[in-house]
């Protein structure tokens, strides 16, 4: 996080603090307001259009559904690029790269301890070492700086100031479900 430097004048008393604390704070809760207002209404537009977009969206899987089927039955039309032009759009099949995927039963916990249990041959081939900085046991470890410092690494810690308004009796601001996603 930066630093920012506003060109302001001093804060001299107690009561100045506590009157921009107030104005802060309010200022805060408006925003929040608006925001819960914006979101409503974002609601709002998007439950009149999501009805008629749904709607759109089955009817589009429908015919590609019916599309998808005459081309099986047609296979033959479409050569070695697997597809084929309709009315200057084009159709067709598209193959995934491959992939590796566990059979029925198996996990890749489970397929790694087969693999571990198998020639070494076989384990140079399919099992792979991360080896990386264990950042977590460094941080646990910053009571000897000098000992992170020969190996390039110094524990940092950061202080931001904060205002966290007090909202007793208020209510909590609120955003709606599809402002989270």
């Amino acid at each position: 996080m930066t630093t920012r430097i506003i060109a302001t004048p001093v804060i001299k008393t107690e009561a100045e603090l506590e009157r921009i604390v107030r104005q802060t704070v309010q200022i805060q809760l408006t925003r929040e307001t608006k925001v819960a207002a914006r979101d409503k209404e974002l609601e709002q537009i998007s439950a009149r259009h999501n009805k008629s977009i749904d709607e759109l969206a089955v009817r589009m899987e429908t015919n590609l559904a019916h599309i998808e089927q005459w081309s099986e039955s047609h296979r033959d039309r479409f050569g070695k690029d697997k597809s084929i032009l309709v009315d200057g759009h084009r159709i067709g099949w598209r193959t995934s790269p491959p992939a590796a995927r566990t059979k029925k039963k198996f996990t890749w916990a489970r397929v790694l301890e087969v693999l571990s249990g198998m020639s070494d041959e076989v384990k140079a081939l399919f099992i792979r070492t991360k080896i990386e900085p264990d950042k977590a046991a460094m941080v646990a470890h910053r009571d000897q700086p000098e000992l992170l410092a020969s190996f390039g690494v110094e524990i940092t810690q950061a202080e931001t100031f904060f205002l966290d308004p007090d909202r007793q009796g208020q209510d909590e601001p609120t955003l709606t479900k599809s402002a989270a996603q």
